[in-house]
């Protein structure tokens, strides 16, 4: 099969200025599985838990926290910071590690082997 994931973003700026930016795409997926869950996530850095897949690929997170910040990324490379209530999407390269600012934080993960 081909494209099996499709991402729509849709981003509006306005401030001083104003900026817009709409773009679907879609992905083929070269495996079949996907995880989704949500994880509690304390403030020391800890895996992410994700399921049986060869190679991690798609990550959607969404801190579910009213207050407090989470970093995601590999192992001592936290590069994705959401605050409370934020969300990301990105590829990643390798298993996903986490850690919460100041308290912990509930995160909703969807993870897709791409």
């Amino acid at each position: 099969m081909a494209n099996e994931l499709k991402i729509t973003i849709n981003v509006n700026y306005e401030n001083t200025q104003t900026a817009s930016v709409y773009k679907t795409v879609n992905i083929d997926q070269t495996g079949t599985e996907y995880g989704e869950h949500i994880q509690e996530i304390g403030t020391a850095e800890e895996a992410v838990i994700a399921t049986d897949m060869t190679a991690q690929g798609l990550v959607y997170a969404e801190n579910l926290d009213d207050t407090n910040y989470v970093e995601i990324g590999t192992t001592g490379k936290l590069a994705v910071k959401l605050l409370a209530g934020e969300i990301g999407i990105w590829r990643t390269a390798g298993a996903l590690y986490a850690q919460a600012n100041s308290a912990a934080c509930r995160v909703k993960f969807l993870i897709i082997e791409a």
